[in-house]
């Protein structure tokens, strides 16, 4: 079978291998730092599949506090299946929830509250619109310094 335009063959590869379906149709794709694509597999359900280098085991870590989000009724995209390693690289699968608006200022602020967080620890960071690699993270910190002043400070970020 021919691959959806668009698709590794990883990805329809695995997607055979564990989800016992063969994807006929992308509904998304992006690559940047791992690769993203929500697929409609040949049984009709719909699915997006990650896969990225994970030498260090966060994949897994991620995934696993994702289903605990779901399981706790976060609005969030369940889990479908376990991280594994194809080719060097993690693996996984998880709902398609197309559509939704990202939750933004008191709805994030009232959800970290939820976890415990103090109101002073949050700060909203406004404009900033992407935060896709580790040494993006300086771009936090003048709005931290701003918010906070030169005390020390750790940076947790939620979108």
């Amino acid at each position: 079978m021919q691959e959806p335009v668009g698709l590794s063959a990883l990805v329809v590869e695995w997607c055979t291998r564990e989800l016992g379906g063969t994807p006929v149709e992308r509904l998304l794709s992006s690559t940047q730092m791992s690769e993203v694509a929500a697929v409609r597999l040949d049984d009709g359900r719909r699915i997006v599949v990650k896969v990225r280098p994970d030498e260090a085991g966060r994949a897994k870590a991620c995934v696993d506090v994702q289903r605990f989000l779901a399981d706790s009724r976060y609005p969030c995209p369940r889990p479908l299946t376990a991280v594994t390693v194809m080719d060097g690289q993690t693996v996984h699968a998880e709902e398609w929830l197309p559509g939704g608006d990202m939750l933004r200022g008191e709805v994030v602020r009232g959800l970290l509250g939820d976890l415990s967080w103090k109101r002073e620890w949050i700060t909203d960071l406004g404009g900033i619109k992407t935060a896709r690699a580790a040494e993006a993270a300086i771009l936090f910190v003048p709005h931290v310094i701003r918010a906070g002043g030169f005390a020390p400070f750790a940076i947790s970020i939620t979108r």
